[in-house]
């Protein structure tokens, strides 16, 4: 356990803490907890964003690599708690730090097997997929019906699975930090007008709307970012049947662009809320089980937008809708 003023000065520093990050009471006491931090994680400002979280939410928690005094990293989760004397006086914070070392070896071992498997399978399928698509253009010029929508439910069911594989490849390169794309400034108005206008094509069920505009920029993997929107169109898409609108609001601040999407369907029941990001999880709604889908999209999602120091939500009332929103620091 830390304690640490109002700017994030230590001034509390006990065994445990001293047993885990190497550093003695005496030669911590005053130095500023970003000390910590990877310095990819204080370029990100992410301690400070993680005691702004703990003053607007009532605590700040993250998983990330903390650094010890002897320069070594290891996983842990941290929690900063805002303290308030009687009066509602901030005082500091206190933060819990845990060791979480030996679970993300083990996460790191099943994630290289899902890489390994993945890379595996995508070879084979992509043959079989070519295969099939030549099948089906000789199908199709004998005009043999029977066959072609056979062919074409096999071709439906090829793609369901590069779908799964393409998620578990994001799931392995977000988790080990790698990408083929580069970081870019650009214009996230743009981006969202672009990805509901593509994706409105694709649904005529549903009409896309876009309320509000921002003229700020951020600096990010476009190509991640226009991915998490997919993922929130195409969720508000199929979990609102009933309903033929989905919202999109964008908003801004000094130092934040945010993005929500509101739909008006199923919802969310309120003891699945903190789960709808964990990887692999999928409600056991009577109402979801007969919709297809693995539990990936919004857990690369919200690892996307950790990545890129921002944070993600979702405010949800059963059977009225849900609102997924993420936010990001404005480009310097």
């Amino acid at each position: 356990m830390i304690m640490l003023d109002l700017k994030g000065h230590v001034i509390g520093w006990n065994l445990g803490a001293e047993n885990l990050l190497g550093y003695k009471e005496k030669a911590i006491i005053g130095k500023h907890f970003s000390i910590l931090f990877t310095l990819e994680d204080q370029k990100a400002d992410k301690p400070r964003l993680e005691l702004e979280q703990a003053l607007e939410t009532g605590t700040g928690d993250d998983e990330n690599w903390l650094v010890r005094k002897d320069k070594s990293q290891f996983w842990a989760s941290g929690m900063s708690t805002p303290l308030r004397d009687k009066a509602e006086n901030l005082l500091g914070f206190a933060k819990i730090i845990r060791d979480l070392s030996e679970r993300k070896e083990l996460e790191q071992q099943k994630d290289d097997f899902i890489s390994m498997a993945s890379h595996e399978l995508k070879t084979p399928l992509t043959s079989i997929k070519a295969y099939a698509q030549i099948l089906h253009r000789h199908l199709e010029d004998i005009q043999e019906t029977e066959g072609l929508s056979h062919l074409t439910k096999m071709l439906k069911q090829i793609t369901k699975q590069e779908n799964l594989i393409r998620d578990l490849l994001n799931v392995s390169k977000i988790q080990s930090g790698l990408s083929d794309q580069q970081i870019e400034i650009f214009n996230l108005d743009q981006l969202v007008h672009d990805t509901a206008t593509e994706l409105g094509a694709t649904a005529p069920t549903h009409a896309i709307k876009v309320e509000g505009q921002t003229s700020a920029k951020v600096n990010a993997l476009k190509e991640h970012i226009g991915q998490v929107l997919a993922n929130f169109l195409t969720n508000a898409i199929k979990y609102s049947p009933a309903s033929n609108t989905v919202i999109v609001r964008l908003s801004e601040d000094k130092k934040n662009v945010a993005v929500s999407v509101e739909d008006f369907g199923m919802g969310i029941p309120k003891e699945e809320k903190k789960r709808v990001f964990d990887r692999f999880y999928r409600s056991d709604n009577v109402k979801t089980k007969n919709l297809s889908g693995y539990g990936l999209g919004l857990y690369i999602a919200a690892q996307i937008i950790k990545q890129h120091g921002g944070q993600i939500m979702v405010e949800s009332t059963e059977g009225k809708g849900s609102t997924f929103s993420f936010s990001l620091p404005v480009a310097k």
